[in-house]
């Protein structure tokens, strides 16, 4: 049985990663100068397709996060991995999925420990620099790190990451104490 701040917090996700994903549709259908630039529209569908399979299975179906098993923390991690190799195929920084790859971050802050959701947010930083510096060499449709607007969208995509994994623990709002707590005032009843 799921209490209500636990009920809320899978809502917030659910929506959150609802919206992200109807954004990056728009970003590559209705936009698609700010899209993916260099795929062919048939592989940007089936992409479309999967996440849009992803998105409703993640929605439908929730972490068990109390359990504390392994298989929690490897589910959360799969997802991260996920999104930042959609990121990466998707051209990095100009990615329309970038808002979308927050959503582990987010998960990590608001149902497991800080220090989880920190280091997410540090590897998507890390993995997304070393992506543009490394790749900009080898990949034309990678753009070096220092052009144009990359290095403005790096410190923004890291300010994001950073506030959104931070914020829950910082602003006395951890949903995962109140769940916490309102579970132990429960058994104890």
């Amino acid at each position: 049985m799921q209490t209500r701040y636990e009920r809320e917090a899978y809502q917030f996700l659910a929506v959150f990663r609802f919206l992200a994903y109807a954004l990056a549709v728009m970003f590559t259908q209705v936009v698609p100068s700010l899209g993916v630039p260099a795929m062919p529209p048939l592989q940007l569908y089936i992409i479309l397709a999967t996440l849009g399979v992803y998105t409703a299975l993640r929605v439908f179906s929730p972490l068990r996060w109390r359990e504390r098993s392994l298989i929690t923390y490897l589910i959360v991690l799969g997802d991260f991995l996920l999104c930042m190799l959609l990121v990466i195929y998707t051209n990095g920084l100009n990615s329309p999925f970038l808002l979308y790859s927050l959503t582990p971050i987010m998960t990590a802050a608001l149902l497991f420990e800080e220090k989880v959701a920190i280091s997410l947010a540090a590897i998507a930083t890390i993995v997304l620099s070393i992506a543009h510096l490394a790749l900009s060499q080898f990949i034309e449709r990678f753009t070096w790190i220092m052009q144009g607007y990359n290095l403005t969208m790096l410190i923004i995509y890291t300010l994001f990451c950073f506030v959104a994994a931070t914020v829950p623990y910082r602003i006395n709002l951890n949903i995962r104490r109140r769940i916490e707590r309102e579970a132990i005032i429960e058994e104890r009843r």
